[in-house]
């Protein structure tokens, strides 16, 4: 029995809505999921010589390095190649939307909303292909599916 999940064990999905499906596009090699919760500190008054804080913005940033995965991979249903990532990243641009990801382990999966910032592929002769993809979060992140 594994006491650890195995980076590649987590694979990044995208929601296609044409398809009404989930899109699995690589299994992961590195990945950077950034939260960010600010902090707001009112100004100490003569009552309250403590300033009192409350609860800011949140914000997360979430950085994934995967490998692609290949067409004729039969282990994951509906899966998408790079290019479909690339249009969806272009559709996203075009229509001023954010995309909605997936990252499933096997400890449960994450859901959120991010716009991707940015995308790229690296192939290099006998290795695998594997692309880097870097998103700004919208919203918070959950533990639910949205479509179901």
């Amino acid at each position: 029995m594994a006491k650890y999940v195995n980076g590649t064990d987590v694979v990044l999905s995208f929601y296609d809505t044409d398809a009404s499906a989930w899109k699995p596009v690589g299994c992961e090699t590195s990945s950077t999921l950034e939260q960010t919760q600010e902090i707001d500190t009112a100004e100490p008054n003569k009552c309250e010589p403590t300033a009192p804080k409350s609860q800011g913005d949140y914000s997360y940033n979430l950085t994934v390095d995967a490998q692609m995965i290949s067409e004729d991979n039969d282990t994951y249903e509906d899966k998408a190649n790079y290019e479909w990532l690339d249009d969806l990243f272009k559709k996203s641009r075009a229509d001023k939307e954010p995309i909605e990801w997936r990252r499933s382990n096997p400890n449960g999966d994450q859901y959120g909303e991010a716009y991707i910032t940015s995308l790229s592929d690296t192939s290099n002769t006998g290795e695998v292909a594997t692309f880097s993809v870097a998103m700004d979060g919208v919203g918070e992140i959950s533990d639910t599916d949205p479509h179901e």
